[in-house]
């Protein structure tokens, strides 16, 4: 008669296990392949982080002008007294061909070439014509970053949109 009883215990001791095992099976399946999708708010969150990142290796990558003179130094002085020279080339054309190399270099490497992007530099509210924009407004869903550059008398604002 002990026997058997020794044998019950071992049975429910089992049982109990086997019955843990589900229970921690079910709660890992609840919280790792039924959880809601966050791939679109990750994805816009990406877009962001690159159209800031993007936007601030453009403006603080020194140039051959000047001494070395970044892209932020030549928009200033292009947005303001236009003193830089670069090979001949004022400041602002010389701006505006390394911006558009940069953009191309970037996107080719990015295999992105058909990109949508719109990159903008503005004075006073208005586009600086001097530094035409490169590429097409975005009409849909875009990811901005606006950086705001001193120069004397007020600011320059350097706007990039990933579409």
């Amino acid at each position: 008669m002990k026997m058997f009883k020794k044998s019950q215990m071992e049975i429910m001791g089992l049982a109990l296990v086997v019955i843990l095992i589900s229970l921690g099976l079910l709660f890992a399946v609840k919280f790792t392949a039924l959880k809601p999708a966050t791939s679109g708010a990750r994805q816009a969150y990406t877009k962001t982080v690159k159209a800031a990142n993007m936007l601030n290796t453009l403006l603080k990558t020194s140039t051959d002008c000047a001494g070395g003179a970044t892209v932020t130094q030549l928009i200033q002085d292009c947005a303001s007294t236009q003193q830089i020279t670069c090979g001949g080339y004022s400041s602002c054309y010389y701006s505006r061909s390394v911006i558009q190399t940069i953009f191309y270099d970037t996107l080719i490497a990015w295999g992105r070439l058909d990109a949508d992007y719109y990159f903008e530099v503005q004075k006073g509210g208005a586009p600086l014509p001097d530094i035409a924009p490169f590429g097409i407004k975005c009409t849909g869903s875009k990811e901005s970053k606006n950086q705001p550059i001193p120069i004397p008398g007020g600011l320059v604002t350097v706007t990039l949109e990933l579409c």
